[in-house]
């Protein structure tokens, strides 16, 4: 209950009351009165025993209380336009505490006030809370407005950035509620314009508070009265975000479309605006999948991929969902459209395996996966690629491990030996595809189904490294599982490697390669005695073994990993590694 319904209230109950049930009242509230406030009490009473008072007494005194506190927002105005000008400043200040070679607790720097900004801010803050209070909400909004807008300089040696409302908060400069500060500006903004300029004047606020938590329906939620005419308003609020293409107007749109809690309304935006917000026939399709509509939502699926342009990510989810819609009305063959279509928007290792291996027609689907991330990492492609990488209009923009993957899984070895794996040097492997190719390559080769210690880590390292996530590649097939990723991605390389064969030439070449890398590796580890890596080195060494092992070398990974340990006889740290992945424990006890 804010001042103006309060003060009604009480003005409401005085008019019935007689003197002596008023003077009771007084008695009694003034029991309650703590001693430090019994002063000023005696001081208004006295004030109004000798004033005289007539029937419109109340309702002047409301109007020049409103008045004065409109004064105080225009004289509190000036003083922030003073500070928004760049004429008054913070200054920064070097913390000589803080050192940027520990994980210090502290600030690099801290800010001082010679100039008494934050006090301006502060009561400026304190100004939008009073003005909501009054019901004086156009005053409330249009201090608010500014006080978000409003950028607040800080000088020092080291140039600092400028100030936010929200900077002021973080550093201490102001005390403030944030986000309790940000909802209340909204209700200003709400009630202190008419309906045609509401959504621009709340827009406004969303976008210069940059909140995190606040949303439409936490101020329907704390909001002190009804908001009226909510319906109209929300109309005009999809139509004005849905012409916005930013990730403020994505968040509050998609929150929009679902407290209007119209399918028909929802798909309507969807149609109007999938070239800024393509999302929100995403939207549309799980309200479909919700309430088992897979008619609808197959239909409305299908509409969905011709409308939105490939090149967005989001059109992948779209194409799985669809795919989903599908496989319930036993239409395989859409299904597999769909999974292609999921691809050609995101070109992940996940998209590209269930393509290879749930299609029917795997190998007419690998000829057109392959056109698509050929032409995806073309140089043409790389030139156009970037405008967006986030939010609902994120472009399908892998990065070159997925290009690197795609080779491997296309059968084109020597491809990717050339273009992925060409490293010369036995260090500075990070952010290159040679571990991921190691550990894919001793996978293939290694013959048996169960892996042991070095297959094992080969397989977690390469899962680790790409991200590889089980419930990706069963999105659009209505199917799930309970292993884990590392479990499910080996049982799809074994799928997978029934479909790819190479000559024994190329196989004795290739594994040739996998020798010469490990060991230039583990010499290059060693030389430098780079002790976090042994594990590493163990790790392929054992891999390495067991791939010999599984193609009829009798004892190949315990002879190999017995060659490493006399070679390097004296790293005890090595040994202990190496005896982790299998190595025999030949120490006197």
């Amino acid at each position: 209950m804010n001042l103006t319904e309060f003060m009604k209230k009480v003005d409401l109950i005085t008019e019935s009351m007689s003197a002596d049930n008023m003077a009771a009242f007084l008695h009694d509230y003034a029991r309650s009165i703590s001693e430090p406030k019994r002063g000023e009490f005696l001081e208004r009473l006295s004030f109004f025993k000798g004033k005289n008072v007539d029937a419109g007494y109340i309702e002047k005194q409301d109007k020049l209380n409103k008045e004065h506190l409109k004064q105080e927002v225009k004289k509190n105005r000036k003083q922030l336009e003073l500070i928004d000008s760049g004429e008054l400043t913070l200054v920064e200040v070097q913390n000589v505490e803080y050192n940027e070679w520990y994980d210090s607790s502290d600030e690099e720097f801290f800010y001082e006030d010679p100039e008494y900004i934050g006090e301006a801010v502060q009561k400026g803050c304190s100004l939008v809370h009073a003005c909501a209070d009054s019901e004086l909400y156009q005053e409330g909004y249009e201090l608010a407005d500014f006080l978000f807008e409003m950028n607040i300089e800080v000088e020092g040696e080291f140039g600092g950035d400028d100030f936010s409302l929200q900077d002021l908060e973080y550093h201490k400069i102001i005390s403030l509620d944030y986000e309790t500060f940000v909802l209340e500006a909204l209700a200003a903004a709400y009630w202190g314009n008419e309906m045609p300029e509401r959504p621009e004047a709340l827009y406004r606020i969303l976008l210069n508070a940059s909140s995190r938590e606040a949303s439409l329906e936490k101020l329907m939620q704390q909001s002190r009265r009804e908001l009226d005419r909510f319906s109209e308003f929300l109309s005009l609020w999809i139509d004005y975000l849905g012409k916005i293409g930013d990730r403020v107007a994505e968040r509050f749109l998609q929150e929009a479309v679902s407290l209007a809690d119209d399918p028909e309304a929802l798909l309507s935006a969807a149609r109007k605006y999938t070239d800024l917000h393509p999302g929100l026939y995403v939207q549309a399709l799980e309200k479909y999948k919700a309430s088992d509509e897979t008619q609808q939502g197959l239909q409305i699926g299908k509409e969905a991929l011709e409308r939105i342009l490939p090149v967005y990510q989001i059109r992948s989810r779209a194409a799985l969902l669809t795919a989903e819609f599908a496989l319930g009305l036993e239409d395989r063959a859409s299904a597999e459209r769909c999974w292609l279509e999921a691809f050609r928007s995101d070109s992940s290792v996940e998209n590209y395996l269930r393509l290879m291996l749930e299609c029917e027609d795997g190998q007419g689907k690998r000829e057109e996966a392959r056109r698509i991330y050929t032409e995806l990492f073309s140089e043409t492609a790389k030139a156009k690629a970037g405008q967006y990488q986030t939010g609902e209009r994120k472009e399908n923009s892998p990065e070159h491990r997925t290009y690197d993957s795609l080779l491997f899984f296309d059968g084109r070895f020597g491809q990717l030996i050339e273009k992925g794996m060409d490293d010369r040097y036995a260090l500075g492997w990070s952010g290159t595809f040679m571990k991921e190719g190691l550990a894919l390559f001793l996978l293939y080769f290694y013959e048996g189904r169960e892996l042991l210690e070095g297959g094992r880590e080969m397989c977690r390292k390469y899962v680790s490294s790409v991200k590889f996530q089980s419930e990706a590649y069963l999105n659009g097939t209505g199917r799930d599982t309970k292993e884990d990723d590392q479990g499910f991605f080996w049982e799809c390389f074994l799928r997978w490697r029934e479909g790819i064969s190479i000559s024994e030439e190329e196989t004795e070449g290739i594994l040739e390669k996998l020798e010469n890398w490990i060991q230039m590796r583990v010499e290059g580890i060693m030389d430098k005695s780079h002790r976090n890596y042994y594990g590493e080195c163990a790790a392929f060494i054992a891999a390495l073994g067991e791939v010999r092992e599984s193609r009829g070398e009798l004892a190949g990974k315990a002879k190999l990993m017995e060659e490493y340990r006399s070679k390097y006889s004296r790293r005890t740290a090595f040994h202990q590694e190496l005896r982790e992945y299998g190595m025999a424990d030949t120490r006197k006890r």
